[in-house]
C-alpha cells in the first residue's frame, strides 16, 4: 500500500488504497482531520518530491494530489508543520545539506530567512505552538510563531 493508518496502541496498520509513493525523505503533517500534506523528499524518477496531499477517508482509487504551490528549492529531507488547513511551515535540506525554512500556502511559497546559515538542521514543534530550528552548525535556536 501507499499509505496506512496506524492508531494509538495498534500493532498493525489499515492499508489505504493509494499507490506506492516512491519519494524518500519527505515530511508528513496533518492539515485537518482527514487530509495530510507530504512535503519535499526525492522521487527516484523525477527528482523533486514537491508538495502533495492525501485524504485518509478515500476508499477507492485514491491518488496523491499535487499541492498548488511549489517549493522554491528541492528538499532532499523535509519536515512539515501545520499552521492551519491551508498553510504549512516546511523545514528541510537541499542536496548540498543547506537548511531552508519555507512558508507554504495554497497559492505560493516563500522562503523564510534563517538568522544563521545551517546545514542539516532539525526542527520541532513546541507545546506553545512555536516551531524551533536547532543544530546545523549554528549556536542559536531560531523560533517561528505561526
Amino acid at each position: 500500500p501507499g499509505a496506512e493508518i496506524v492508531g494509538p496502541g495498534a500493532t498493525s496498520g489499515i492499508a489505504l488504497p493509494y499507490p506506492s509513493d516512491q519519494v524518500t525523505g519527505a515530511g508528513l503533517s496533518p492539515l485537518d482531520d482527514t487530509h495530510l500534506v507530504l512535503t519535499g523528499g526525492l522521487d527516484s524518477k523525477s527528482g523533486d518530491g514537491g508538495l502533495r496531499t492525501l485524504d485518509v477517508t478515500c476508499a477507492t482509487a485514491c491518488a496523491i494530489v499535487p499541492w498548488p504551490a511549489t517549493l522554491p528549492t528541492p528538499l532532499t529531507r523535509a519536515q512539515a508543520f501545520p499552521i492551519d488547513v491551508s498553510d504549512v511551515l516546511v523545514v528541510g535540506d537541499d542536496a548540498a545539506g543547506n537548511t531552508h525554512v519555507v512558508h507554504v500556502n495554497q497559492l505560493q511559497s516563500a522562503e523564510v530567512a534563517l538568522r544563521a546559515p545551517r546545514r542539516n538542521a532539525r526542527a520541532m514543534s513546541l507545546s506553545t505552538g512555536a516551531i524551533v530550528v536547532v543544530g546545523g552548525g549554528a549556536g542559536v535556536i531560531e523560533s517561528y510563531v505561526p
